[in-house]
Order: C-alpha cells, then sequence, then structure tokens
C-alpha cells in the first residue's frame, strides 16, 4: 500500500513539473491504480507504467505533452530522489532509448 501512495506522489510531481492540470494528473492516478487492481505490481514496471498513464491522461484530458518531456521529468525526479547531481538526460544516448520503448 504503502509503494503505491508513493507512486502517486510520483505521478503528482510530474504533473507539476510538466504543468498539468490537476485533472489531468488525477486522471493518470486513476489510470495507474485501475491497471493496478488487475495487474501485478512484481511483474510490470511502475515506474513505466507511471509515465504510461501520465502520458495517457494527458491526451483524454486535452493538455498533451511530448513523450520526450514526460520521459526527462521522470529522469528528474530520479535523480532527484537518488540524491544525486541534476544533469539534464542525453535524448542521443542509450538510456533514453530504452526509456522511450
Amino acid at each position: 500500500s504503502s509503494g503505491i501512495n508513493a507512486e502517486y506522489g510520483l505521478i503528482q510531481c510530474a504533473g507539476v513539473l510538466l504543468q498539468l492540470p490537476q485533472v489531468a494528473t488525477a486522471t493518470a492516478q486513476i489510470l495507474f491504480h485501475r491497471f493496478y487492481l488487475v495487474k501485478s505490481m512484481v511483474i510490470h514496471n511502475y515506474e513505466h507504467l507511471a509515465m504510461a498513464a501520465v502520458f495517457l491522461a494527458a491526451k483524454i484530458e486535452e493538455h498533451p505533452r511530448r513523450v520526450r518531456d514526460i520521459i526527462n521529468c521522470f529522469h528528474h525526479y530520479k535523480q532527484h530522489k537518488e540524491k544525486k547531481p541534476i544533469a539534464p538526460l542525453d535524448f542521443t544516448g542509450s538510456l533514453y532509448v530504452k526509456m522511450k520503448n
């Protein structure tokens, strides 16, 4: 339960960083929650699902964001969480390609 609550915080933070309206952020949290009602959190990567939920919710609520912006936002959040120096993601590197696919 606490793991899921932390992921709602991740989605909320992404919504703020991407300047999404609260309705779009709440939609992403609902999509995230509904997916894990029927699928295992152990099998499916929560970060990938959170990114997908934010991307889809932004489109549904008519405030679309580029995949590149969402990936960069989650990369920034991860660096901050791990107390690493904040550096932009290299969009020509293998990490970006891995996150995008």
